[in-house]
């Protein structure tokens, strides 16, 4: 618009600017160039201050740059650089600045700004940012910083538009010296950028102005860029852009930002959506509407639909009831926002049919997004459990919406004697001031509709005290009657026989203790000497006698895996006895470093044993035996009759025979050195520091396992931790064959030792002295002898190191049993027990065996013992839960997952379940019910699949039309209720029969949904008669407006609906133009005419550039003049710290 951004006296400033260049004395000093130029500079600004009018463009850029020019500092103009506007502005299109207080910014007339422009130029990633002087309140002229905000809304009666939640809002900044006409080109050019699958020559458009002061309250229709006609019929204050607007300046608007409404006709039908009820009878749906799947929220999906086909809760959301009972000073709950989400949805969801199509689909988007805000665990897109989910949303609920907002505290009721545990009347006393203590501490909807009481009762086993408490509960999880049976194959290793494995069969919740003694009775075993871990990787895995072991808490179905390899070993300890782990190992060809084969176990060692390595080794010789299934040759040991000097004479003349005659006592445990067989296998010895936790007491008779990580080369020969007497006999066949000479004994001794095992550099060295075979040979000094010496401690792990020859002589494969091959322990009763349950029929589990089971006695495990409070001690009470009453909404969760850990135990039995007369009569134990006992189905949320995944369903009547729905997610079709009764089925909503057809419950309920329901249908009869007076006052205006739509072909979207800047051949800048929403110039109409308006008076001021005040940081809320910051605000999706990349072409 040329009279608005007009530059009248700018010819004169430039010719003036001519006159003062081309008298000035050009010089080539720095200093004196930017003197010269400071007082074109001050001249320039005198001149435009006097000139000043509103409308002047004036330019934005840094202040800082601005100050550095007329610093005294500044000595060279070399030191100035160009201008980076850049810097100051976050959005060019959207006229979006940076924070003032972060980056100071001021405004410049035309004249400056070009002459600056000019001199030193912008930056690469600059463009001139232009606005305007205008008059504030007071008549001032000041820089327009804060410029007019308009969002973009489309008023549509699409479903499918409705339910679009993906597009974003769009905004429109332009200037309040901008026109009307110029506003509704704007938008309609947005808009059709927006609507780009809308053929643009088929329509025409009405554009709508709305001042509304809270369009940034998330629940106002203005808070969606579509709307509908209803939403838009109940704005306060709305007014149609016609022609004698188009003139108006946009400065009159009176609030600040606006909101922009586009609705289009089709050129064929002639129908506008404001005046949609006028050809449209308004009637509610009837809520058979699927919900969309936004990534894993089937879960969410299903359950919802059971909720909102609940008549009175859909009621007191539908009505608005919810609305006077929001608790917004529960710290428990969530401000009402998940109330308010859930009230939105299901208003949404019974809201006016905007089409004929039979089924529609609504995305709960912001249900989902309140409800991560509410709990993170719904807030990504992962699978979760349906019955989970609506545990949290009905609690949620309950204290969003608790009438009771200052809760007292409570002590819980109890019964003190026995004489009253036994009064009939007593335990009802107990039972209602439990009730009213729970009411007095919560008073919902929830709790009108979803909660009853159950009894408890716990009788110790021991003192026979029982305990009577009730409690309440919102949803009553039934187990199933079902076999629920842990089956598992577990090796035996008996001390004196060979290895066995045994078929376990228990119930999935024994613990280990249970499976010792079940592996102890039929294995003929004490249990408490058998010791069960976990193999893997020829080494010991996981210790279940430890203290630390999960085993102490865990079933044994969570414990141990179908692929675990567990082995019962039986471990006799006697007095003083230790017990060592022992690990196997060979040495392969071409390796230096042991590797691990068989099976580990343990040994139990005497201080005898200790002491004598060849104890030890023999007595791991008989367990090998035992473990490779056969005969092992072992080799021969002297007697008591063998003469130590006909036998060692080389040791004898060594020690002399007095050191020697102790040998004596243990000579029937040495090998005879005149027999040629090998040992099967060297044994070597490792220590490891174990956790104290793992030692039980200072005898340390507790088994241990070594960690998984020990470097078994470092393992050295057990007779270097022997006595010295007992080392050199059992070297003694190669140090003799090895000894040419006394004086090479030593080091022969030494060679050989060498030669048959691996020392690390801690580790004793075996004797190097003379074996005395030499008369000339010096005899050693007095020799003590050190038979006491211990060769291992109790934290020595034993390593038998094998070579695969001999590991292919002792573990042959004619062997039918080994270690690797154990024998079948035959376990009949099992047998049998299997065989009857294979030729059993199948059982039929009907909802009546399920809730029988809930009220059967059971005795508390280990792990949930009960405190007696006569006893003064835990105790594994008899525990009966029985239902007391039994809410309005009877709401079944059938216990499908056992085993949270696992994602295949899930129980898919069809569980047989009445859709009409359930008669829970039977299964309450209050004796008096006064308002009848007799439900019938309405709702079942299925499951499909294990924990991990699956799908979720549901079935659910619908009581407008009587008729039953299988919803799957978007999904809607009409069904047979009887199919509902699956092996899927996995949460039952059962109603209440109303005694009274015509009553509601509760009458605190009751007159909440009548109450709203009366204002509901006042507000309808108010939204109609404003569709009248709308009709009515803007019918006249169609035939005008139709006449000047600014209508759209495709040239005019391109050229005759644009609005520019003015061009100006000063600026030579690359990056001269400046953005489409700073235009103010409407480029030609299909007649070739321009807008024009000559009426703007001028106003003399300095201020032009004294209100730069920060832009950015204001609250949307605040009325004042800074609009600049509720602009931010509303900006927020494109600029804000949560801002989505993709947002950013919306706008």
């Amino acid at each position: 618009m040329e009279n608005i951004t007009s530059n009248e006296g700018i010819p004169d400033l430039n010719e003036e600017l001519n006159t003062i260049q081309i008298e000035s004395t050009s010089s080539n000093d720095g200093h004196e160039e930017l003197i010269r130029k400071r007082g074109i500079i001050t001249k320039l600004m005198k001149n435009c201050e006097l000139s000043a009018k509103e409308g002047d463009r004036v330019y934005i850029i840094p202040k800082d740059w601005f100050d550095k020019f007329f610093s005294e500092e500044l000595k060279s103009e070399n030191d100035l650089g160009p201008i980076d506007v850049a810097s100051i502005i976050k959005d060019y299109e959207h006229f979006v600045l940076e924070d003032y207080n972060s980056v100071p910014y001021t405004s410049v007339p035309e004249p400056l700004f070009l002459q600056f422009q000019e001199w030193y130029g912008i930056t690469d990633l600059s463009q001139p940012v232009v606005t305007y002087l205008i008059e504030n309140e007071n008549g001032e002229l000041v820089t327009e910083y804060n410029k007019r905000i308009f969002r973009l809304h489309h008023l549509t009666i699409g479903e499918s538009s409705r339910n679009n939640y993906t597009l974003n809002q769009s905004y429109i900044v332009l200037s309040s010296l901008n026109l009307y006409s110029d506003l509704k080109v704007k938008a309609i050019q947005q808009f059709a950028k927006n609507q780009n699958y809308l053929n643009m020559e088929n329509h025409e458009f009405r554009v709508w102005i709305v001042e509304d002061n809270e369009t940034n309250s998330a629940n106002t229709a203005l808070s969606s860029y579509e709307i509908t006609p209803l939403q838009f019929l109940s704005l306060s204050s709305k007014e149609l852009i016609a022609e004698d607007m188009f003139h108006k300046l946009l400065k009159s608007t009176s609030s600040q930002p606006c909101d922009i409404i586009i609705e289009t006709r089709n050129l064929n039908d002639g129908k506008w959506p404001s005046y949609f009820f006028m050809y449209n009878n308004p009637m509610t749906m009837t809520g058979i509407v699927g919900l969309s799947n936004l990534g894993n929220t089937c879960y969410m999906n299903s359950g919802l639909q059971c909720l909102v086909h609940i008549p009175k809760l859909r009621d007191y959301f539908f009505y608005g009831g919810y609305e006077q009972e929001i608790n917004l000073d529960n710290p428990l709950g969530y401000n009402g926002t998940v109330a308010t989400a859930f009230g939105n949805l299901i208003q949404n969801l019974y809201s006016y049919h905007w089409n004929q199509q039979q089924y529609q689909s609504y995305s709960p988007n912001r249900f989902k997004m309140t409800l991560g805000q509410a709990n993170s665990m719904f807030a990504g897109y992962m699978q979760q459990d349906s019955q989970e989910f609506l545990a949290f949303l009905l609690d949620s609920l309950h204290e969003d919406l608790n009438r009771i907002h200052d809760k007292p505290y409570i002590e819980k009721p109890t019964l003190e004697t026995s004489e009253e545990l036994a009064d009939e009347n007593a335990v009802k006393q107990l039972a209602k001031k439990t009730w009213d203590a729970h009411l007095a501490r919560n008073d919902s909807v929830i709790n009108d509709l979803f909660v009853g009481m159950y009894k408890s009762t716990l009788k110790c086993p021991t003192c026979k005290n029982i305990s009577i408490t009730f409690d309440p509960y919102n949803d009553l999880t039934l187990p199933l009657p079902i076999s629920t049976v842990w089956n598992k194959k577990v090796k035996i290793f008996p001390q004196k026989s060979p290895p066995c494995i045994l078929e376990v069969e228990l119930p999935k919740s024994a613990t280990y203790n249970d499976l010792k003694d079940y592996v102890a009775t039929y294995s003929n075993i004490d249990s408490s000497s058998l010791f069960g871990c976990e193999i893997f990787n020829h080494q010991f895995y996981r210790n279940f006698e430890s203290p630390i072991s999960d085993s102490n808490y865990l079933p044994v179905q969570e414990l141990i895996s179908e692929t675990d390899d567990i082995i019962f070993y039986e471990i006799i300890i006697n007095p003083g006895d230790i017990i060592l782990p022992v690990i196997n190992t060979k040495i392969e060809e071409g390796f230096n470093r042991p590797s691990l084969f068989g099976v580990p176990f343990f040994v139990t060692v005497s201080d005898e044993e200790r002491r004598n390595p060849f104890l030890i080794y023999q007595k791991l010789e008989k367990l090998y035996t035992n473990l490779s299934g056969g005969y092992i040759q072992l080799r021969e040991t002297l007697n008591n009759e063998n003469q130590l000097n006909a036998i060692f004479p080389n040791l004898v003349a060594k020690y002399g025979k007095e050191d020697m005659e102790p040998i004596n006592d243990v000579i029937d445990t040495l090998y005879d050195p005149n027999d040629s067989t090998d040992g099967i296998f060297t044994l070597k010895t490792i220590s490891e520091s174990r956790d104290e936790i793992e030692i039980e007491s200072p005898s340390k008779t507790q088994p241990w396992i070594p960690e998984s990580n020990i470097n078994y080369k470092l393992a050295d020969d057990i007779f270097n931790f022997s006595s010295v007497i007992l080392r050199d006999i059992y070297y003694y066949n190669k140090m003799e064959n090895q000894t040419s000479d006394a004086e090479n004994a030593s080091s022969t001794d030494n060679s050989n030792s060498e030669d048959n095992m691996e020392i690390s550099t801690d580790s004793p060295v075996v004797d190097g002295s003379d074996l005395g075979n030499d008369e000339s040979n010096h005899k050693p000094e007095k020799y003590q002898s050190d038979l006491d010496k211990l060769c291992i401690e109790s934290s020595s792990i034993l390593v038998c190191e094998w070579t695969q020859k001999s590991i292919d002589e002792v573990f042959t494969d004619d062997k039918p049993i080994d270690w690797e091959h154990p024998a079948l322990l035959e376990n009949k009763e099992l047998l049998l027990a299997q065989k009857q349950r294979n030729s059993a029929s199948p059982n039929i589990i009907t909802l009546d065996s399920c809730l029988k089971l809930f009220s059967k006695p059971e005795v508390l495990g280990i792990n949930d013992s009960w405190y007696c409070p006569k006893c003064k001690e835990h105790r594994q009470a008899t525990k009966q839960l029985e239902l007391w009453n039994t809410p309005e909404i009877l709401l079944i969760h059938l216990k499908r997952f056992e085993n949270q850990r696992s994602f295949s135990d899930k129980i898919d039995a069809v569980v047989d379940f009445p859709i009409e007369g359930l008669d829970m009569t039977p299964y309450v134990v209050d004796s008096v019910v006064e308002d009848g006992c007799i439900y019938d189905l309405f709702a079942v949320d299925n499951h499909y699949g294990g924990l991990g995944g699956g799908h979720y369903t549901s079935y659910v009547k619908n009581n407008i039309d009587n008729r039953w729905y299988y919803f799957d997610d978007s999904r809607v079709s009409s069904t047979d209720p009887k199919k509902s009764v699956a092996g899927s089925a996995y949460l039952l909503f059962y109603c209440k029969r109303e005694q009274n057809p015509n009553g509601i419950g509760n009458s605190k309920l009751q007159d909440i949904i009548i109450n709203s329901r009366t204002k509901y249908e006042e507000r309808w009869q108010e939204i109609l008669n404003s569709q009248t007076q709308l009709y009515e006052s803007t019918k006249d205006i169609v035939s005008r407006e139709t006449s000047l739509n600014i209508g759209y072909t495709p040239d005019s979207k391109s050229k005759s609906c644009e609005i520019e800047p003015n061009n100006s051949p000063s600026l030579t800048n690359s990056h001269s133009d400046t953005t489409e929403s700073e235009t103010f110039e409407l480029k030609q109409d299909k007649n070739g005419s321009e807008s024009s308006e000559d009426d703007i008076l001028s106003r003399k001021s300095t201020g032009y550039s004294t209100e730069s005040l920060e832009v950015g940081n204001l609250d949307i809320n605040e009325a004042d003049e800074n609009g600049g910051r509720r602009k931010l605000r509303l900006l927020k999706k494109v600029y804000g710290s949560d801002t989505n990349p993709e947002d950013e072409d919306e706008c």
